[in-house]
């Protein structure tokens, strides 16, 4: 079946404090629409996540089989699901049933998703997303988002429930998330971008040729997307960004 005419369905898909929430807000300001029930505004994220709780949930419920032993608090171990470290081996699916449930969240277009949770999950939606969906991937430097992650950590450590988001951990997600991430976006309907080019602006030109429709300049607060990259980078981080922040830099060439 042929996509219908208009903007395309957009996913946004990166690892956590990696600046996917940023692509929301400027996809928002675009006009797309990101679902009935969205996350509120946190200190964290003060102009908001851009994520539908009901989707966010169907994806702690496929994750939940997965988690390693003892991640998240005993009474609601999905609920940090989202901080999950999933080796490659790890292959997540879904039922038709929750399928079905993912394909009644769609939002009217034009469509765009968000969830931290699709680079674990997205090969399980795939079967109930529209023709023509595209896909936006988000990158950023893995001592930023590792700080990041703690940064968030030290705000509300009670909400972690005694599971520590340490920079090591940070590392670790980074890696684990963004090697299924450049393996997704070998597809050609995938626009990789880096947050720093998202900052700058640089990369909004290209975003609204992809998403099909004009990105508003001037809506980005610098102040809310600057953390200082921790030192001590793995090696095999630096190498996978090294990769990814290439095809960054071809989308804005």
């Amino acid at each position: 079946m042929p996509p219908p005419p208009g903007p395309p369905d957009v996913l946004v898909v990166g690892a956590p404090r990696s600046g996917t929430s940023l692509v929301g807000q400027l996809l928002a300001d675009a006009g797309f629409h990101f679902g009935r029930h969205l996350l509120a505004a946190t200190d964290a994220n003060p102009r908001g996540f851009y994520e539908d709780v009901e989707v966010t949930e169907l994806g702690d419920e496929l994750l939940l089989p997965h988690l390693p032993p003892g991640h998240g608090p005993a009474e609601a171990p999905a609920r940090l699901a989202w901080l999950a470290v999933l080796g490659d081996e790890v292959s997540v699916s879904a039922t038709p049933a929750q399928r079905a449930r993912f394909a009644a969240l769609l939002p009217e277009r034009p469509a765009c998703i968000k969830d931290p949770r699709f680079p674990y999950v997205l090969d399980a939606w795939r079967p109930a997303l529209r023709p023509g969906t595209r896909f936006v991937a988000v990158v950023r430097a893995p001592g930023e988002v590792a700080t990041s992650l703690r940064a968030m950590w030290q705000r509300d450590p009670g909400y972690y429930a005694g599971f520590e988001v340490t920079l090591d951990h940070g590392f670790a997600l980074w890696e684990a998330v963004n090697r299924r991430l450049l393996r997704l976006c070998a597809d050609g309907r995938w626009l990789v971008v880096d947050h720093a080019d998202l900052v700058t602006g640089r990369a909004l030109p290209a975003l609204g040729r992809f998403v099909g429709l004009p990105i508003p300049e001037g809506a980005i607060d610098v102040d809310l997307h600057r953390s200082a990259p921790a030192p001590g980078t793995p090696d095999r981080a630096a190498a996978l960004y090294a990769a990814l922040a290439a095809l960054a830099r071809e989308a804005v060439a």
